[in-house]
């Protein structure tokens, strides 16, 4: 396993990409194993894991509501209806105009206001959202007053039982957006810059993931497994390496080869760790390996206990 990342370190932008999640190893051609493992602890950290992996899927644009047909009713009479201009300037000005007026409504003249509220509030039609508007203010700023007194007419009302099916933008779809352009960001600030020029044109952080695997992931690249174990044999300690870097190194290619036909078997990390140290631990190494001769189990854990 690979080493946790210490966020109080200073890492180079070339290697690491640094974000308020975390800290990340940038992928390259031979990184893969520790890029991953590093990645997934970092995406875990956000409601981004989804969206890369592909099991967020992408909601419709569009999705079908039900919209509620307007009706005109009679206004009850606990809802007030305001004045128009027309009418607040007839209002009466003196009690004796109110008491003429008054005196003319009670001898009929009220008759034929009353007859044209009836007519509406008979009115049973039926109309759309738009129209709805344009007849409610219609009718709200049309009322009249007869000595201050509010002539009832209609109002709008839904009807929940007749409507119509109609097409609205998705808010699922919009969130799913704002997810998959900060994924696949995130995603392509963790490869390294020659890789990113390859992948300059994703479609979605999920096609990007799946090509990154199919690519750089031994289990899934025969060449590139066959590279790896190639470059396991080759390799040789650092000056003034440690020993327990010096093996880590070699346990990163040993996890890399998991699953493929070139796993290499922990007798085989436990000898090239023992080759490839430097001649300070030669009089250590020359005793373990009698130790070995007759214990062919000895294991990479038992010798380093040992060195």
């Amino acid at each position: 396993m690979s080493e946790q990342i210490d966020n109080s370190k200073e890492y180079s932008s070339v290697t690491h990409y640094k974000c308020k999640y975390g800290i990340c190893l940038r992928l390259t051609d031979s990184n893969h194993h520790e890029w991953k493992e590093q990645f997934m602890r970092l995406i875990s950290r956000t409601d981004l894991l989804g969206t890369v992996t592909g099991e967020d899927e992408e909601p419709e644009k569009l999705k079908r509501v039900f919209k509620p047909l307007y009706i005109k009713v009679a206004n009850p009479a606990s809802e007030p209806t305001r004045q128009t201009r027309r009418s607040a300037s007839k209002a009466p000005t003196t009690r004796a105009t109110t008491s003429k007026a008054t005196a003319s409504r009670a001898s009929g003249s009220r008759a034929p206001a009353q007859a044209d509220s009836q007519s509406e509030d008979e009115e049973d039609d039926e109309i759309s959202d738009t129209e709805a508007q344009s007849e409610h203010s219609t009718r709200i700023s049309g009322l009249y007053t007869i000595d201050g007194h509010t002539i009832k007419g209609t109002v709008m009302q839904q009807n929940p039982r007749r409507g119509y099916l109609t097409s609205v933008p998705n808010e699922d779809h919009k969130n799913w957006q704002k997810r998959e352009r900060e994924a696949l960001a995130l995603l392509t600030c963790c490869i390294s810059d020659s890789l990113q020029r390859i992948y300059s044109e994703p479609a979605t952080a999920a096609q990007l993931w799946e090509e990154l695997n199919k690519a750089y992931a031994p289990t899934q690249n025969f060449s590139m497994a066959s590279s790896l174990h190639i470059s396991f044999f080759k390799m040789e300690p650092i000056s003034n390496e440690k020993q327990a870097d010096w093996l880590g190194r070699l346990r990163t290619i040993q996890a890399q080869l998991v699953g493929t036909k070139y796993m290499i078997a922990d007798n085989v990390l436990r000898d090239a760790y023992l080759l490839g140290l430097p001649a300070l631990y030669k009089p250590t190494v020359d005793t373990i390996w009698p130790m070995i001769r007759n214990n062919s189990d000895m294991t990479t854990y038992q010798v380093q206990q040992i060195i």
